[in-house]
């Protein structure tokens, strides 16, 4: 399959790399191994991923100050449409070739998702609230609540797209309203408001028809982030017990017996499973080893171990491939209008550094790939793309649009989908970056 007519990126440049000695002599043995046994992907690709890249012998030298421009050929519109409102990227069906967005709009109160069709660049369905029931959800405490029908129907017909654009459990999903479903469709997970006027959701567990809910987090005053094991037989979560709120990790069974907190992970970040259910990985703040990644066996929960950590660093983030065998862990530095990040590529059986980069103006972590590609989103709008195995980047910039839906978004190949706000009045866009080519940067 090749994606339609092209987009007309602005382009920009991307910071140097900065490669780790690790990427020396054993481990380019290491990374090719790492790298080359990874499990093809099941769902197919429009455009087949190359081969993964060895790692260079020698730790390459820092990328000059100016980067190569990616080319006009890397990034493709897909769609495009006009909504007036805030526009939500929920997820990517690849099997199906489906896109979600959720869109709000203030006057008048609508919402709707819509999917589109991203090889025929047209919509194939238009879900509306009805009146009242947009006008009880749009800019109000963001709980799921029924389109058009009634509440556990519309759970169930929620839950389904967001189960098409799973699986979830390796990188969680961090927009609200709060739902999650687990892999196989048997059981349905929504945030709701506290019965006791407090702030903050509190868990409940429906089965598959959206019915016999229960709350699954008794004695936590406020939780978010949920997401379910591979296996669909426990949930963790980050929330908090008290007021002012000191976020901690829990874990509970779906067959019951209460939530079990992770102490040993303080101020935890939205959690996210391993690729075997064995583990779950969250960030959490220390006073001695600062801003950690910490691994936390669940069968029985023991002690979490700090896989990796950074002193006076902030807005820490984690992000692992779809294979669940190497992550990116992202620090940020500087003035916040004008900062730094610095990502390192490692190993998650160990914690080994593979390889390091730094990106001005970036503005978190992204998507990883299983052949070490990475997008990350820039500050003022812009996306750029880091070939983590040869120490190339790009960038596409965007001075008069803006980029999102890195977090939701998915791989197709080495392409990801992203939505992108244009300069016209409420028009907007879905639009193909091709990852790999933009971080090439060869010349228009």
């Amino acid at each position: 399959m090749v994606f339609p007519a092209r987009c007309y990126p602005r382009l920009s440049v991307m910071a140097g790399l900065n490669p780790s000695r690790a990427m020396r002599d054993v481990w380019a043995l290491l990374v090719v191994g790492a790298l080359c046994g990874c499990e093809p992907a099941a769902e197919p690709a429009p455009r087949a991923a190359p081969a993964p890249r060895a790692a260079p012998a020698r730790a390459a030298r820092a990328a000059p100050a100016s980067v190569p421009l990616a080319p006009s050929t890397a990034m493709r519109v897909l769609y495009r449409d006009a909504w007036h409102g805030a526009i939500q990227l929920l997820g990517v069906d690849v099997e199906h070739h489906l896109v979600f967005l959720r869109m709000e709009a203030d006057e008048p109160k609508r919402v709707v998702i819509d999917t589109i069709d991203y090889e025929a660049g047209k919509r194939v369905d238009r879900w509306e609230a009805s009146e009242g029931n947009a006008t009880a959800a749009v800019q109000t405490y963001p709980v799921f609540r029924p389109m058009a029908g009634t509440f556990e129907q519309d759970l169930v017909r929620f839950a389904g797209v967001l189960r098409a654009a799973g699986p979830w459990h390796l990188r969680g999903r961090p927009l609200r309203p709060t739902v999650a479903v687990s892999r196989d469709g048997d059981h349905i997970l929504y945030g709701g408001m506290p019965t006791d006027r407090s702030d903050g959701d509190w868990l409940y567990l429906a089965d598959r028809n959206g019915q016999n809910p229960r709350r699954l987090d008794p004695g936590v005053r406020a939780s978010y982030g949920p997401v379910f094991s591979p296996d669909g037989a426990r949930v963790a979560w980050k929330g908090c017990v008290a007021s002012p709120c000191g976020y901690a990790l829990f874990v509970a069974r779906v067959a019951g017996g209460g939530p079990e907190r992770v102490s040993a992970v303080p101020e935890s970040s939205a959690p996210v499973w391993s690729r075997d259910g064995r583990f779950v990985y969250a960030v959490g703040r220390t006073p001695k080893q600062g801003t950690c990644l910490f691994k936390v066996a669940v069968d029985p929960i023991r002690d979490a171990k700090p896989v990796r950590c950074a002193q006076a660093a902030r807005d820490v983030e984690f992000v692992q491939d779809p294979a669940g065998r190497t992550a990116v862990f992202a620090s940020a530095r500087g003035a916040t209008s004008a900062q730094t990040v610095d990502y390192t590529w490692l190993l998650l059986e160990d914690g080994q550094t593979l390889a390091t980069h730094s990106a001005p103006r970036a503005s978190g972590n992204g998507i990883l790939s299983d052949s070490g590609l990475l997008v990350i989103p820039l500050q003022r709008g812009g996306v750029g793309a880091v070939d983590l195995v040869s120490g190339k980047s790009g960038a596409v910039a965007d001075a008069d649009g803006w980029f999102t839906g890195i977090e939701t978004t998915k791989w197709i190949g080495d392409w990801v989908v992203l939505l992108r706000r244009t300069p016209a009045p409420d028009a907007f866009e879905l639009c193909a970056i091709d990852a790999r080519e933009t971080s090439v940067g060869a010349s228009r």
